[in-house]
Formats: C-alpha cells, structure tokens, sequence
C-alpha cells in the first residue's frame, strides 16, 4: 500500500499523490480487515476516541422508506443518517480516527452483514466531487478488501439535502462471504467542508443492499462539522474525525479533535 500524505492539498492543482492512498494507517498486507462483525460495527483496527454521535427522532410524516426511524447526528461530519429496523449505533466500539460515527446491521440471519459510516474532509471544490469520491471509494476498498478485484457499478452526482454531491458504487470480489458492495456518496457541505457515507454489505444484493442505500438517501446536512463539547450522547462513543487521508484536510484545524 502506498503511503499516506500529510500536510494540505492546494487547488485547483490536481492532488498531488498517487491514484489510491489509504485512507487510514496501514496494516499487513494481505490480511483482510474483519470490519463488519455479528452484532454491530466493530471495525477490527480500534482506536480511542470522543463522542461526536447524538440520537434524535425523524418526522412521522417524511415520505422516506426510513421515516419515523430514530437517526444519528454526527456534529463532527455535520450530518445525520437514519438508521433502520434492526441496525444499531454500537456504544461499547470506538472507530478509527477516519470515521466520526457509524451503525451496523444486526447478523440476524448468520449470512449478511453491513455497516454505514461517516467522516468529513476539507473543502472539496464541485467539479472535483466525482474525482475525489472515486479515488476515496478505490482506496477504501482496497483497506477493507487488499488486493482483491474491483469492478464499478455506479459512478453518478446527486444532492445531499439540497447539496453537490456524488455517489460511487463498487463491487469487491472477496476472498470469502461473497462479492461485498462498497457505496461512498461525498457531498460538498459549503465551502471549507466536505463530508462522506461510506456503505458496505456483504454479500452484496437483496433487501439489505437496499437498506445501506435508503440510509446514504436519509442523509441530512445539519450544519455541525465540529465535534460540540457538552452535548448530551445517547448514541455512544466514535472515532475522533481525524478527516480520511483520501480525501483533503479538515480546514486548517490539524488536531485530533
């Protein structure tokens, strides 16, 4: 794997750095990142990290396949997710620093596992939003799945509650459970911030395929971005929201937050 970079990225100048760089640190390579596990997200590389996660409620009246599901607000990202029957926000896990906050599927039938998480980035200027969520996309691929094939499905822009973003689909030829689908939509939040969802299930397909989807849809943009001190959390703890070495930097706040 390659090495990550540090340091801010100046634009317009395209990034400069390799195609893919890992978004977190590396491990061995060839060793497959056991992160989606039975019970919820418990990523295998764990780190300590700050509450940034806090539960609220949806309108009863929203239209959406997720309306009236309880949702997660992540303050670090400045976004919140709903999170569907049978999925959960695990308190007793902390995430590696990429990710702010995350929920997992439930392993109700022993087969299928999934897992959303959230992150933020720097400012990511429009016309570069497809650019840079494919190469997060390949890079998270390669983290979670090293050295297995990977084939596109879906690279397209949409909106994230009225904002720029692009969605990017893949699918991964694991070694074993079956093909997994990866899903990133990253969405410019104004103009110093960015933020991400990444989807993963596993085997890919069927109802809960649809499920990570109709979360990454619930999307909502709520103007946070920074983890807020003294907020009640009733979503437990997650990772500190060090941005993804995928994508640019935070700002100019370099600290772990």
């Amino acid at each position: 794997m390659t090495t990550p970079l540090t340091g801010p990225q100046s634009y317009p100048a395209p990034p400069p750095f390799p195609a893919f760089p890992p978004p977190l640190p590396p491990v061995p390579p060839r060793r497959r990142r056991r992160g989606l596990v039975a019970g919820g997200v418990a990523l295998a590389v764990l780190v300590a990290g700050g509450g940034a996660g806090a539960w609220w409620w949806t309108r009863d009246g929203d239209g959406s396949p997720l309306a009236g599901r309880p949702r997660v607000a992540d303050d670090a990202a400045g976004l919140s997710y709903a999170v569907p029957k049978g999925w959960e926000h695990d308190s007793k896990h902390k995430l590696i620093n990429a990710f702010t906050t995350a929920i997992g599927r439930k392993k109700q039938d022993d087969h299928h596992t999934a897992a959303v998480l959230a992150g933020r980035s720097g400012a990511i200027p429009q016309d570069r939003l497809r650019m840079w969520a494919e190469r997060a996309a390949r890079s998270n691929a390669e983290f979670f799945y090293p050295d297995r094939p990977v084939a596109p499905e879906e690279s397209r822009p949409t909106s994230v509650d009225g904002h720029p973003a692009h969605t990017v689909a893949l699918r991964v030829d694991a070694e074993e459970g079956g093909p997994a689908r990866l899903r990133m939509t990253l969405l410019r939040v104004d103009d110093t911030r960015a933020a991400f969802l990444l989807g993963i299930d596993q085997p890919a397909g069927g109802p809960v395929q649809e499920e990570v989807d109709q979360v990454l849809e619930s999307a909502e943009v709520t103007g946070g971005g920074k983890a807020t001190e003294g907020r009640p959390e009733a979503g437990g703890r997650s990772g500190s929201g060090a941005p993804s070495q995928a994508l640019p930097a935070y700002g100019t706040d370099r600290r772990r937050l």
